[in-house]
């Protein structure tokens, strides 16, 4: 875990997100003044403000803020995985999320999913002014986290099976059309004016507005729903097993959704360590011979995102680690890098 670790916190030309990050943050350290210029969510522009005030330089802030999401995010998914089963869940998490999360790193995204693991005793016991005091938090990171909103209602919910395939199969129908999605968020959310602006940017056209019908990892996630559903008296029979089917239901009705309106994929990503679990966990429903066939699958599909990701673009290939590599380069060679190495 400490070499995982060391491998996904500390890229340094990788990833996207950070040149805006970057921007942002050097921005607030040259100006030494507080304001809403690239990102509206106050909660990261007080978080980035504090670490300005305290004289660290950006990369130091980057590499500390993934250090502790990590350590947050597994310490989470250690608590609520069965140990026999522990590694081939987290094997599938890694290959599927993990590199996205802390590599290309959509790093106010990912605040308000640890936030959100930090809230769930709070979320299990009902606790209703602790659990809205997280998902304020958390919506002051990522305006996605509004969906805690929605987790607080279904919580301790138990459906039929068959109403449950009965609405995941209503989903994936309603859920094929980008107008009928961004409609209907713009309706939830008609009371602010930021995340109607952000929708009707996304509904526009534009490349990451808008995604597929179809996909070889939608037909993964499909087999996996069946499996799960399967197995869902194996997965109700561990500790919070019925919080950990239901929310790995929804996962993948998220992407589904994700799917639709590519954006709107990061809702995944708070229920992701729950469907990965229950993936782990749907292997005792297997006999000891086809528990073999199982976990060669979920091996083989694990490798499906890397080779993805290599082919993808110049964003995780090739890598380098902030400890290993000249630090001296400026903002320009350091955006360019990855591009200029991969035509040479």
């Amino acid at each position: 875990m400490a070499l995982l670790c060391l491998f996904v916190c500390f890229g340094y030309t990788t990833g996207s997100d950070w040149v805006a990050y970057e921007m942002f943050y050097t921005s607030l350290y040259e100006t030494k003044q507080f304001h809403l210029t690239f990102f509206k969510e106050p909660g990261f522009v007080l978080y980035n403000f504090l670490f300005v005030k305290l004289g660290f330089d950006f990369w130091h802030f980057f590499i500390f803020t993934k250090i502790s999401l990590f350590i947050i995010i597994f310490s989470c998914f250690q608590k609520y995985s069965p140990q026999h089963t522990f590694y081939l869940s987290l094997t599938f998490f890694i290959a599927w999320y993990t590199y996205f999360m802390f590599i290309d790193n959509p790093m106010r995204n990912v605040i308000a999913v640890a936030i959100f693991l930090l809230s769930l005793e709070s979320l299990k016991k009902g606790h209703l002014i602790h659990y809205s005091g997280w998902t304020a938090l958390a919506t002051l990171f990522h305006y996605s986290a509004l969906i805690m909103v929605l987790f607080y209602f279904l919580r301790n919910k138990t459906y039929k099976t068959k109403t449950i395939i009965i609405v995941y199969l209503i989903a994936n129908i309603l859920f094929l059309s980008p107008e009928f999605l961004y409609g209907m968020l713009k309706t939830l959310f008609f009371f602010s004016p930021n995340i109607i602006e952000k929708l009707d940017i996304y509904s526009q056209g534009l490349s990451y507005g808008s995604g597929k019908i179809v996909s070889l990892g939608m037909i993964i996630h499909n087999i996996f729903f069946v499996i799960i559903i399967l197995a869902r008296k194996h997965i109700e029979e561990i500790p919070n097993g019925k919080m950990i089917f239901l929310f790995s239901i929804i996962f993948l009705i998220f992407y589904r959704i994700g799917l639709t309106a590519t954006v709107l994929g990061r809702l995944q990503l708070y229920l992701a360590i729950f469907y990965t679990i229950a993936i782990g966990v749907s292997i005792n429903k297997f006999t000891k011979k086809s528990s073999l066939i199982y976990v060669f699958y979920v091996l083989l599909v694990s490798v499906i995102p890397c080779i993805h990701y290599l082919k993808k673009d110049n964003r995780y290939i090739p890598y380098t680690n902030y400890i290993f590599i000249d630090k001296n380069m400026s903002f320009e060679e350091r955006i360019n890098y990855n591009n200029q190495q991969t035509k040479n």
